[in-house]
Parts: structure tokens; C-alpha cells; sequence
């Protein structure tokens, strides 16, 4: 038994874990995906009045799941992108000012071990 036995290897991505909304499209970094595990599915989780977004690791079973990473191209993986425009009005209407909004803005995760998810909170958004 080695004194290492306990530990994992952890990966280095470069740049924090955002999300990114502009009226193009919602968007995730490489940064973001990584923490995800490179999932083949998510499930996006919403808290309209809190005007925050949930993304958490799904599996192929979870009836609410949404594509993530494609499975053959997990290595090239720069950002996961969805271009849903109900879903993507949304969340510009959740901008905290009309500046950010016509723009597009980002907004930094927080990671939740646990979970397997992260949290965005749209208070948080600054300008690309």
C-alpha cells in the first residue's frame, strides 16, 4: 500500500467555469465541461425567481435529460452550446440591466461536488 493510494488525478483546464448568453445562444467553457465529467447528458435545472440556472450530470435514463458532449468527441470539447430561442429569451430577460442583455454577458459557476452540478446565479453576470 502507497502513501498515494488515496488520491486521483486532477486534470488542469485553463480559465474559470462560466456561462455565456448572448441572443445567439447559451453556452458553456472547457473549464465548465470538465468539472462536468464531459457528460453525454445533463439536465438544466431552472429557479425562475431566483433567476438562477442548474446544470447536473444526467444519465441516458433521466426522462429531463438535454445532450451535452457528444461521446466521440469528448477530446475536442472546446464549449457545449444549445440555441434554443425560448430558452435562450429567457435567460437574457434574466440580465440585471438592459446593457448585459443586448450585449451578452457571462456568468461564473459555482461547482457542487455533491451535486454534480453547478449553480449560476444571473446577479452574478458581467459583460463579455
Amino acid at each position: 500500500m502507497g502513501v498515494l493510494d488515496s488520491f486521483k488525478p486532477r486534470k488542469l483546464v485553463v480559465g474559470s467555469p462560466y456561462l455565456s448568453v448572448t441572443a445567439n445562444g447559451v453556452s458553456l467553457n472547457k473549464s465548465a465541461i470538465d468539472r462536468l465529467e464531459y457528460a453525454e447528458f445533463v439536465k438544466l435545472l431552472i429557479d425562475e425567481e431566483g433567476k438562477r440556472l442548474a446544470i447536473q450530470i444526467s444519465d441516458s435514463d433521466d426522462q429531463d435529460k438535454v445532450p451535452f458532449v457528444n461521446p466521440g468527441k469528448k477530446k475536442d470539447a472546446q464549449y457545449v452550446r444549445w440555441n434554443n430561442r425560448e430558452f435562450t429569451k429567457q435567460l437574457l430577460n434574466w440580465a440585471p440591466n438592459p446593457e448585459l442583455k443586448d450585449k451578452g454577458f457571462k456568468i461564473p459557476g459555482q461547482y457542487y461536488q455533491d451535486e454534480k452540478a453547478f449553480i449560476f446565479a444571473f446577479e452574478e453576470a458581467i459583460p463579455l
